[in-house]
């Protein structure tokens, strides 16, 4: 009785397939983008604890 011989261990065979890449990219654009808008709130809504605008001591409270 003859047996097929069988593929080595160490052998890769690839997957023809896309492999993820595209939610690889789609990842990391949500991550910049969600960056990039946690960064415009802070710029726009930070006040510095020694701001003479905040009146009130509003900064302070919490």
């Amino acid at each position: 009785m003859t047996t097929a011989p069988s593929a080595p261990d160490d052998r890769h065979v690839a997957f023809p397939g896309p492999q993820g890449w595209g939610v690889a990219a789609f990842i990391v654009l949500l991550a910049a983008s969600l960056v990039f808008g946690a960064y415009s709130i802070h710029k726009a809504t930070y006040k510095v604890p020694t701001d003479p605008t905040d009146v009130a001591g509003e900064a302070g409270a919490g």
